[in-house]
Parts: structure tokens; C-alpha cells; sequence
């Protein structure tokens, strides 16, 4: 198993010097009530961790914000511009993003769903993400930025 990594959002581990603002991991070991949100908030870095969230931070978070267990806030008093407004997917099926590497060395990479930042720092052949809650009814996107050198051999996007 690899060394805890700040920022990768997947081990439920944070690392010693952590910012809570920076790691999903970190803002939930914070406050239990913590909410997170994916992509910088348009009130700026310091609002991506949250201990509550106000009716008008409601539309401040692309996505919304989520607690540890993945639910959102009560927002249903904000008045969302149509725009805004994300449909939900059906909650019966998950959306999985599975990839292949060509070896077991070290990979770092961030991937942007959306917008809404991953970070996977593995050694491992294989990686897989449940993603339900950064995709959207329709067209999505997919960013790769990679932080070491590596091959994909293969990147799915199922849904189960």
C-alpha cells in the first residue's frame, strides 16, 4: 500500500500538514458535520471545506457541496437559477471509471470531471472510482493531467 498522499481524496487517511482545504480526507477528520466541496467555490479556496453551509453559500460550490457520508445540504429554501440546477442520475446505479496501466511503477495524476478534481497517486496496474457523484444527465467531460510519466493502456466509464 502506498504512503498517504495530501490532496488524493481516497484513502480516508490525512496526512500530518494537511490542510483541511486541501484534502477531502482532512476537512471530514476536521468535523465529523464538515462539508466539502470538489472545485474551488467562487468564495475561493477557503470555502472548500465547510462546517455548515448558509442558504446563500448554497450555489457557491459547481456540483454542491457533500458530508462524509455523501449527502447535501438542505438547500431546498435558495431560489436556483434554472441554469444551476443539475439533473440528479438515477441512484440505482453507480458510474464507475476504471483504468489500466502498462506497469506497477509510481503514477501521480489529477483528472477533472467536470471541473471537480480526482487525484490518484498509485503503483498498482488497475484503478477504480466510483465517479456518480461528478457526472451529469447528458455530455460529460474528462481531463487528464498527468504528474509522473506513465501509459494508460485503457480508461472505461461504466455504468452499473
Amino acid at each position: 500500500m502506498s504512503e498517504p498522499y495530501c490532496g488524493d481524496d481516497t484513502d480516508e487517511i490525512c496526512p500530518s500538514g494537511c490542510s483541511k482545504f486541501y484534502d477531502k480526507d482532512c476537512c471530514f477528520a476536521a468535523g465529523e458535520e464538515n462539508y466539502w466541496c470538489e472545485s474551488v467555490p467562487e468564495a475561493g479556496l477557503t470555502s472548500v471545506c465547510e462546517e455548515s453551509i448558509e442558504d446563500e453559500e448554497c450555489n457557491d460550490c459547481y456540483g454542491g457541496y457533500e458530508n462524509v457520508d455523501g449527502k447535501h445540504p438542505d438547500c431546498s429554501k435558495v431560489d436556483i437559477n434554472k441554469e444551476d440546477t443539475q439533473e440528479e442520475l438515477n441512484d440505482k446505479y453507480d458510474v464507475v471509471m476504471n483504468f489500466r496501466f502498462a506497469n506497477t511503477d509510481h503514477k501521480k495524476l489529477e483528472v477533472f470531471i467536470n471541473g471537480r478534481k480526482i487525484g490518484i497517486n498509485t503503483a498498482q496496474e488497475s484503478y477504480e472510482r466510483d465517479i456518480s457523484s461528478y457526472v451529469e444527465s447528458g455530455t460529460n467531460s474528462i481531463e487528464l493531467r498527468p504528474e509522473s510519466d506513465m501509459a494508460i493502456t485503457e480508461l472505461k466509464v461504466a455504468i452499473e
